[in-house]
C-alpha cells in the first residue's frame, strides 16, 4: 500500500497521485478513508451486488454435464447453444437462467469461448476434390497462371518476337491458351 505509506509521511495528495499513477480525486477519497480508518479502510472489500444463482458445486456439476456432450443429453446434434445449455443447467441444478446469465456462466465461470462450426457445402465430395488436385491438368493450369477461369498467355508488346532475356516488356493478354484444354469433369 504505497499510498498509505505516503499519507503517513504527510505527502500532498497531488504527489501521491503522481506516485501511484491515479487521479488526484481518487487519492483524496483514499486519504479521507485512511484518516477515518487507517490502512484497514483502504483494503479491498468483497464485491457488492446480487449473489450468483449457482454455487461452486453446482457450477462443477454443470461443467461435468456439459463435457458429456449434447448428444448425451438427448439433443440431435453435438453442438451447444445457449438454449440447450440453459436446459441442461435447469435439469442438473433446478435453476432456470436467462440467456444472458447462461452466457456469463459459460464465459465467466466456466472459461468457455464461442466456437462456430466451419461452413461446408452439403454437396462437397472430398474424393472428387482430391482427384482434381492430383490431376496433371490442374498443375498445368496452375503453372500457366490461371486467372478468372482462363490461363494467361504472355505475348510480347512489340511486333518483333521477344527474345528470352532480352529485357523487352511483355504484355499479359487474358485469352485461352490452346496448349491446355479446359477441364471437364466426368459425368457420374
Amino acid at each position: 500500500m504505497r499510498a498509505a505509506e505516503l499519507f503517513e509521511r504527510r505527502r500532498p495528495s497531488s504527489e501521491v497521485a503522481r506516485a501511484v499513477g491515479m487521479h488526484p480525486e481518487s487519492v483524496r477519497r483514499w486519504k479521507r478513508l485512511w484518516e477515518q480508518g487507517g490502512v484497514q479502510a483502504l483494503r479491498r472489500r468483497p464485491a457488492t451486488g446480487r449473489p450468483p444463482e449457482l454455487d461452486d458445486a453446482q457450477v462443477e456439476a454443470v461443467r461435468a454435464a456439459l463435457e458429456q456432450g449434447a448428444l448425451a443429453h438427448g439433443f440431435e446434434a453435438d453442438l451447444w447453444t445457449l438454449e440447450r445449455v440453459g436446459v441442461v443447467v435447469e435439469r442438473v441444478t433446478g435453476v432456470r437462467l436467462a440467456r444472458a446469465s447462461v452466457w456469463r456462466l459459460l464465459t465467466g465461470r466456466l472459461g468457455w469461448s464461442l466456437q462456430r462450426p466451419g461452413r461446408q457445402a452439403v454437396e462437397r465430395d472430398e474424393f472428387e476434390i482430391a482427384r482434381w488436385v492430383a490431376q496433371p491438368v490442374h498443375r498445368a493450369w496452375k503453372r500457366a497462371g490461371r486467372t478468372r477461369g482462363v490461363p494467361v498467355a504472355r505475348v510480347p508488346v512489340s511486333r518483333q518476337p521477344a527474345q528470352v532475356g532480352s529485357g523487352q516488356p511483355v504484355l499479359e493478354v487474358r485469352r485461352p491458351c490452346t496448349a491446355i484444354p479446359p477441364y471437364v469433369p466426368p459425368l457420374p
